[in-house]
């Protein structure tokens, strides 16, 4: 066995060398440090295991595929503080461009060799690829890129436990952790996009909920899943990381995305469907129970029950704003209304505690913009429409969005959260001042058409 180079910490990178001619090897080892150890906004989860793609022994690493490498590179020259990446205004962009490109060249879509690990290492690309684009101004591209990785996924039966047993207990987590990822993923964007899921909850019936990151974060062997392992969708709090606080937020959502489609058939009449609204609601007060007597305090608590009071007003209420602007349905006056503004304020609270001891919002910055946005309308809605009347918790909860919103852009710049911040401080310049101009109100409400959630609207994709 060839030994690594002495330039190079880790030999999970000896493969890749010769084509990152034009990147020290110590930058290089610095970015795979910062992929596994950084809060990047690029790194929903980690699907990959830190101690074997940081195995300093030749022949313990992880075997990796090129695509892969580069895919994890780039998303680590984001956020990397190395001295090679700032030392001019345009050193950062400039390699994660050429490390992109490198990605895409190896990642030879539909040519997948699972025998080398390019079955799996390419899911883990796909989904690296679609949330960097995500989190650019083509939100709609990212899609292609994510649809592939669960067509990938599907193919390989990533849904399911395997049954070889030449794959190791590391390689079968792997496979749970990235279609569990898909899975939260696609309920995330559904919301996100306006869209139908394509990810079904009977299909990932029979799959192990991810272990623990104590475990998955640990140098020990990963253990056997025991026999009473939760499978299939959870819809409990199981620990502080995404996979333990959110993916069961995210099946949840899922059974209220099924619902708002239901609403939306151009076709079908279902009727009236509060017994499936109660199901829901059960539900989420069993999450709600679940956060409250978890063991162990973190950040991660304010964000649960954000995203919990999101996930209420989803349910009690509409999702487009200009809908509840218009009203043609009287639904202002109705219980829905009252419910669902108590939650938009008890959101706005929740968010208030996030900035306190989260400032610029750097635990989940990708996930967490549409569920401040959706939580958000109705305090807009009720300081469009009252204006000076408005209540002060209302006001207040008006600013704290602002502010969080501020943070948002600080920490993962998107155009619609820039948009919302203006709406947002254009109707409280209105509601404190007195003074209501046409062009400002017009103004708002051609800015809040970009972004729909009803008919054939596609949310947050302009």
């Amino acid at each position: 066995m060839t030994p690594p180079s002495p330039a190079i910490k880790y030999p999970i990178l000896e493969p890749v060398l010769a084509q990152l001619h034009f990147l020290p090897a110590n930058v290089a080892s610095d970015l795979l440090e910062t992929y596994f150890s950084d809060l990047n906004p690029y790194v929903l989860a980690h699907c990959l295991r830190k101690r074997n793609c940081l195995a300093r022994t030749p022949g313990t690493q992880r075997r990796t595929t090129p695509a892969l490498l580069f895919a994890i590179l780039c998303v680590a020259a984001h956020t990397c503080n190395h001295p090679y990446l700032t030392n001019t205004p345009v050193s950062r962009a400039r390699l994660v461009q050429r490390l992109f490109e490198l990605c895409l060249i190896s990642l030879r879509p539909l040519q997948h060799d699972e025998i080398c690990g390019g079955g799996l290492d390419d899911v883990i690309c796909y989904i690296q690829i679609s949330v960097m684009i995500a989190a650019s101004e083509f939100k709609g591209v990212s899609l292609r890129w994510f649809h592939s990785g669960i067509s990938l996924a599907r193919e390989l039966r990533f849904n399911c436990e395997t049954v070889d047993n030449s794959i190791s207990q590391d390689e079968r987590e792997e496979r749970r952790r990235s279609w569990w990822l898909l899975y939260a993923m696609d309920r995330h964007l559904a919301l996100c996009y306006n869209r139908t899921m394509a990810i079904t909850d009977v299909e990932t019936a029979g799959l192990y909920q991810p272990c623990d990151e104590f475990h998955w974060n640990s140098n020990e062997d990963l253990p056997v899943p025991p026999s009473d392992h939760p499978h299939g969708p959870y819809f409990l709090v199981r620990g502080s990381d995404i996979f333990g606080f959110f993916l069961p937020l995210m099946s949840i959502l899922g059974q209220v995305v099924i619902l708002h489609e239901i609403y939306q058939s151009i076709t079908l009449n279902f009727g009236d469907l509060g017994h499936l609204k109660v199901q829901i609601v059960q539900k989420l007060e069993s999450y709600r129970i679940s956060l409250e007597n978890w063991r162990y305090d973190g950040t991660f608590r304010m964000y649960a029950l954000q995203i919990w009071h999101a996930i209420y007003i989803l349910i009690s209420g509409k999702w487009d704003v200009i809908e509840m602007i218009k009203d043609t349905d009287g639904w202002i006056s109705s219980e829905e209304f009252v419910t669902a503004t108590a939650q938009a304020v008890s959101a706005a609270h929740a968010v208030n505690h996030i900035l306190q001891i989260d400032p610029d919002l750097t635990l989940m910055p990708w996930f967490f913009g549409i569920y401040l946005l959706q939580g958000s309308f109705l305090i807009l809605l009720i300081v469009d429409k009252l204006g000076p009347s408005a209540s002060p918790a209302v006001l207040e909860a008006c600013e704290i969005i602002i502010r969080a919103h501020e943070s948002c852009v600080v920490t993962l710049d998107t155009q619609y959260q820039r948009n919302f911040r203006k709406v947002m401080r254009t109707a409280l310049h209105e509601a404190t001042t007195e003074q209501v101009e046409f062009e400002a109100k017009s103004g708002k409400l051609e800015v809040l058409k970009l972004y729909r959630w009803c008919g054939d609207g596609r949310g947050l994709v302009v």
